[in-house]
């Protein structure tokens, strides 16, 4: 620990004298940081008996508290990615714009998006997947990004979006809706909120 806290210094040096400046030497901030992670541990070992959570006190969690354990609507869509964010030069921008033009022509024209993709789009990541973005939530992307997906049809036509990354032509390939976990989805969550209220009364009581 005490090696940890010399790294936020940029040298030897530094930190000796910052020690100087709070009155300590350095065998005394060892002291200190022994003393410190010596409490901690005696606070775990009061109150680790006290953190176990019983399946009864999941279910009873869960249902006392149902309405807040929802999977939120969740899209899988790909795009054709053009860079041109806010503050590009006019002539980038156009440029762009223009060349995406040529995109939607060619794909009104029956071009595979796909392969198209794979082709011309500047998103490196999903490119090589014909533009996969798989499934995301509102809380993944750019709020403007998913609005206009969640206006597409699956495996409707493609729209063209101007965002402030750049331009888009994007094409949604499934959805799924907003629904309540089940309890057996909603588990993990539920002991990790029950265990930390079980801690916080725990040190509290302590």
């Amino acid at each position: 620990e005490v090696t940890d806290f010399e790294h936020q210094f940029a040298d030897e040096r530094q930190f000796r004298a910052a020690l100087r400046r709070s009155g300590i030497s350095q065998s005394q901030l060892g002291r200190l940081v022994a003393a410190t992670i010596g409490g901690e541990r005696w606070i775990e070992k009061q109150i680790a008996p006290q953190l176990a959570v019983s399946d009864a006190e999941v279910q009873q969690y869960f249902q006392q508290q149902e309405a807040e354990f929802t999977q939120p609507l969740r899209i899988r869509a790909r795009h054709i990615f053009l860079a041109a964010p806010d503050g590009s030069a006019p002539e980038i921008t156009e440029a762009k714009e223009r060349q995406m033009l040529d995109i939607a022509a060619r794909l009104g024209q029956g071009e595979d998006f796909v392969q198209l993709a794979a082709t011309v789009s500047e998103d490196e990541a999903s490119k090589k997947n014909g533009g996969d973005l798989g499934f995301f939530a509102a809380d993944r992307v750019p709020l403007e990004f998913f609005d206009a997906a969640a206006e597409l049809q699956p495996n409707g036509p493609p729209r063209f979006l101007h965002s402030h990354l750049g331009f888009h032509a994007l094409q949604s390939t499934d959805i799924h809706a907003a629904r309540l976990l089940t309890l057996t989805e909603a588990t993990p969550e539920v002991r990790a909120r029950v265990s930390a209220e079980k801690r916080r009364s725990g040190m509290a009581a302590l």
